[in-house]
Formats: structure tokens, C-alpha cells, sequence
């Protein structure tokens, strides 16, 4: 077996997903399946701000309620 079916068949056993489930769902249904799946909030963290042309990212990935939160004052604003 190569480095990338144990690679695969990682993803599968960890995920409780086919590869061909995942290719299919776009991000929000996979963050979707996996809080249900997990009863958490899924995060995403950056793990290379100090590599290459610095930190890519700036402030840091916003999380979707902290969207959200901005959204809404900006229309209120407006």
C-alpha cells in the first residue's frame, strides 16, 4: 500500500467519511458534519505565521459568529 492510500484511508477513519463524501461536500457542510458529528464547534487555527513571507494571515482566521457579529453592525450602521 502507498503513503498515499494509508494517507486516504486516514482521512476516512478519522473523519467517518468516504474520500468521495468529501470531495463532494463544499466547507460549510463539512464544518456542518463535523460540529454534529463531534458535538464541538469546529475551528481552524494557522500554523505557519512565522515561515516564509511572514504571517499570512494577519489577525488570524475570524471565526463565523465573529462574522456574523460584524455583519450586523455594519448594517446597522449603514
Amino acid at each position: 500500500m502507498s503513503v498515499y492510500n494509508d494517507f486516504i484511508n486516514n482521512v476516512e477513519k478519522k473523519t467517518g467519511l468516504s474520500i468521495v463524501e468529501i470531495r463532494e461536500k463544499d466547507p460549510c457542510e463539512m464544518r456542518n458534519v463535523f460540529e454534529k458529528r463531534f458535538n464541538s464547534k469546529m475551528t481552524i487555527t494557522s500554523e505557519f505565521p512565522f515561515i516564509g513571507r511572514g504571517k499570512v494571515l494577519r489577525d488570524g482566521i475570524i471565526s463565523h459568529d465573529k462574522i456574523n457579529k460584524e455583519v450586523d453592525k455594519i448594517l446597522q450602521d449603514a
